[in-house]
């Protein structure tokens, strides 16, 4: 126990000997991220609770070195916030991923499994009318390559890489603006191809 009610729990790979989660302390709406030792329970901050910026969606790299994380501005009213961020697992190093000329913001990265590159998803309009994915350098070095824009809606969008990254598995959610329909969606590029399957039931890689 904790001691406050988590979110986005995730294992740190790649021996699994911490969860990391954001949670936002009594008192307080905005969350920070934070790791507890699966075997002690000592909780150490990562990036501590602040009232400026709301920090969740976190993302552990393969190699569990480093974070990719959504962080939005409470002060922002008047659309989504949300910038995407990379910080090193003892939270150092923080920097912003960039974005291209017109996105207003982006959000829930994924890792590719050599932990050089994120899919994220990109907005080009104050909320959520203009949806595209992003792939791009998790070293913040450019704004990387995305599909077409309004691809899908808010909010509950599902993206995975395949265990070669050669492509990415992206369902866009149903009950949000997006299709539905199963797409998968070149890294290289950001072109995209129907699932041959035609289900719309979050289907998975399978991994030999």
């Amino acid at each position: 126990d904790v001691g406050m009610p988590i979110d986005f729990p995730r294992w740190r790979a790649p021996d699994g000997h911490e969860i990391v989660f954001s949670a936002a302390p009594a008192g307080h709406v905005e969350g920070g991220l934070y790791a507890v030792d699966v075997k002690t329970g000592q909780l150490r901050p990562i990036l501590a609770q602040t009232d400026v910026a709301g920090r969740g969606a976190a993302s552990v790299s393969p190699d569990g070195t480093r974070l990719a994380y959504s962080a939005d501005s409470p002060a922002v009213t008047d659309q989504n916030s949300y910038m995407v961020h990379v910080v090193e697992i003892d939270g150092s190093g923080d920097i912003t991923l960039p974005m291209p000329a017109g996105a207003l913001f982006q959000d829930q990265p994924v890792w590719s499994n050599d932990g050089k590159r994120l899919a994220i998803t990109r907005g080009y309009a104050p909320h959520n009318e203009a949806m595209a994915v992003a792939i791009v350098p998790a070293d913040g070095s450019g704004v990387g390559v995305e599909t077409s824009h309004g691809i899908s809606g808010c909010c509950d969008n599902f993206l995975s890489w395949s265990p070669d990254d050669s492509s990415i598995l992206f369902d866009p959610d149903p009950n949000n603006g997006g299709s539905g329909q199963e797409l998968l969606i070149n890294p290289e590029t950001g072109a995209t191809t129907p699932g041959s399957w035609g289900a719309i039931s979050l289907p998975a890689w399978q991994r030999r």
